[in-house]
Order: C-alpha cells, then sequence, then structure tokens
C-alpha cells in the first residue's frame, strides 16, 4: 500500500492508500466522524462510518485531540461537496503522536482571552 501526502490525493481515487497527518479538527455523531486533516502540503476530510470501521476504531477515532498526528488508511474518492473536492474513506486509523491539552481551541475567545 501506498503512502501519499494531501496534495496527491486526485491522482489516487478510487485506491487504498495510506496516509501521514495531523488532525486539525472534527466533528460527527455517533454513527459517523469528519476528520479535518492536514500534512503541509494541503488540507483534507477523512470520514469515519461506524459500520465501516467497528467500536473499537470508531471509539479511538471520537477521543482524537486536535493537533494528534496519525496515519489513516483509507480508499479516495471524489466528492464535490467537500471543500476539498476529495474524501478518504477511513477504514483505520493509527495514532504516531497524541496532542494533550492543545491550548487554543477552534471557537471564538473573545477579547478577553
Amino acid at each position: 500500500m501506498e503512502t501519499i501526502r494531501i496534495e496527491d490525493a486526485p491522482h489516487f481515487v478510487g485506491q487504498k492508500v495510506r496516509l501521514g497527518a495531523w488532525l486539525r479538527n472534527k466533528r460527527g455523531s455517533n454513527k459517523m466522524q469528519f476528520l479535518q486533516l492536514r500534512d503541509g502540503t494541503g488540507f483534507f476530510q477523512g470520514v469515519v462510518a461506524k459500520e465501516a470501521v467497528g467500536e473499537d476504531i470508531f471509539a479511538k477515532v471520537k477521543a482524537l485531540t486536535q493537533e494528534t498526528s496519525m496515519y489513516l488508511v483509507g480508499t479516495i474518492r471524489q466528492d464535490d461537496r467537500s471543500d476539498f473536492g476529495y474524501e478518504m474513506d477511513v477504514e483505520d486509523v493509527t495514532v504516531v503522536g497524541e496532542s494533550e491539552g492543545y491550548p487554543i481551541t477552534p471557537k471564538e475567545h473573545g477579547t478577553d482571552f
């Protein structure tokens, strides 16, 4: 399996690949998680469906903290709804370095911060 960079994703549509990235942000529900990823060459979205990955991997994904570094394995697909034009249907996640206590969250802090 090939390890790719985000900028190379369009060349791997329909293929299972490995991607190294940092978690920029995430959102989701108890059935789906959407991971906003970055790697220095661009930004990307990983889609994690509980039904596809199972309880253990889904729980690991839900517990990920902002700026955690990881490798993701999955299939690249084109999606015009995505801000990035492409997404990965994630099958597995391996945490390389967990970020603990990231000091600035993506929410608005106001002038008193």
